[in-house]
């Protein structure tokens, strides 16, 4: 992303690849990206083809069986799905909206929001919101809403049908972005990663910033390069980044490391993902109990370690959900349970044990 230049006022268009039929064949076209450093190596009539399918007689791209080739540094056999945009009925919604003239109408109902063209992306309520943890304990949270200004209204701004979250608070100072840049959580069609949005926060960038996430594409705008992303996800097509492992961008050197460089884990644990939903949880003894065999006075036999896993099950949508009122009763035997609070009370009674 390019913000070395004063006024945002004025974008290059985005040229779009095109699929072309030539020479029996049909071929994904970008006349800005070549196969070869050398111009005359990569000229044709049908242009510097990416990709290119097996010789087919007829006109529909849809009906080529197979036999695609792609160009990554050398021609290989892949593998290619074509979906059509306009929907038929609502079975083509997924019967998660309405077929309306040919597009797509996705529903929201029961806290949940449909998104993509085809309602195939299901983004819940709770997860409108979510949170990082980091080794080293810092806590964020990131938000699908605070983007939702460029579109308005109840809107969320997508890329490829995910959700786009920009960053809030809790990054520890060394991780936090600088001055007027902040850090949006984009998905580029296989991988998240977040990018450095440079003077995102000052006004005069805010058109030039819309503008440019509108027209995202992870190739153009260089996400995987370190000066941009400096956080990256495994490969996936999850719906959201909760889950999903991360890493940080390290030592940039192809030979040793790979494409990306060297990726250092985000999570403390590979598998656990580094994002989570902001659900509300039930909070008991965050720092242990005194004694987890301890039985709990006016129950039944009931341990403090009973309690403490108990509320690890307890979380709720709303404050009407039975599962809050549960969570109150569970944590008034924090003060017989946790170590601060029984503290606190051996210092109001004066009592030594």
């Amino acid at each position: 992303f390019n913000t070395s230049v004063f006024p945002y006022s004025q974008f290059d268009p985005i040229k779009p690849a095109e699929f072309r039929y030539c020479g029996g064949r049909w071929m994904l076209v970008h006349d800005y990206i070549r196969k070869s450093k050398h111009a005359t190596d990569d000229i044709s009539d049908c242009g510097p083809w990416l990709l290119r399918s097996q010789p087919y007689p007829g006109f529909d791209l849809g009906g080529v069986a197979g036999g695609w080739q792609i160009w990554e540094g050398k021609i290989v056999p892949t593998d290619v799905s074509l979906t059509c945009d306009k929907c038929d009925d609502d079975a083509d919604c997924n019967l998660n909206g309405m077929c309306n003239n040919g597009k797509c109408q996705c529903r929201k109902q029961d806290g949940v929001m449909y998104l993509g063209e085809h309602c195939e992306v299901q983004l819940k309520d709770e997860c409108r919101t979510i949170t990082s943890r980091d080794i080293d304990g810092s806590k964020a949270t990131w938000s699908s809403d605070s983007a939702a200004s460029w579109i308005g209204e109840d809107g969320i701004y997508q890329e490829y049908s995910r959700p786009v979250y920009t960053y809030v608070e809790g990054l520890s100072p060394e991780r936090a972005p600088q001055g007027d840049d902040n850090f949006a959580l984009v998905y580029t069609g296989s991988r998240y990663v977040i990018i450095n949005m440079g003077d995102a926060k000052n006004s005069a960038a805010s058109a030039y910033w819309e503008w440019q996430t509108k027209n995202f594409h992870g190739f153009w705008a260089q996400a995987f390069d370190p000066t941009v992303s400096f956080l990256i996800s495994e490969p996936t097509q999850s719906d959201k980044p909760v889950g999903v492992d991360f890493f940080w961008v390290d030592e940039q050197d192809e030979q040793q490391y790979g494409p990306f460089g060297l990726l250092k884990p985000a999570q403390d644990i590979i598998g656990k993902g580094y994002f989570r939903c902001d659900v509300p949880r039930c909070q008991f003894c965050s720092n242990g109990t005194i004694d987890s065999s301890f039985i709990v006075p006016t129950t039944d036999g009931t341990t403090c370690g009973d309690l403490e896993s108990y509320s690890k099950g307890l979380s709720w949508k709303t404050e009407d959900d039975p599962n809050y009122s549960i969570c109150l009763n569970v944590t008034r035997a924090e003060e017989v349970c946790c170590p601060a609070e029984w503290a606190a009370a051996v210092i109001v009674s004066g009592q030594v044990p």
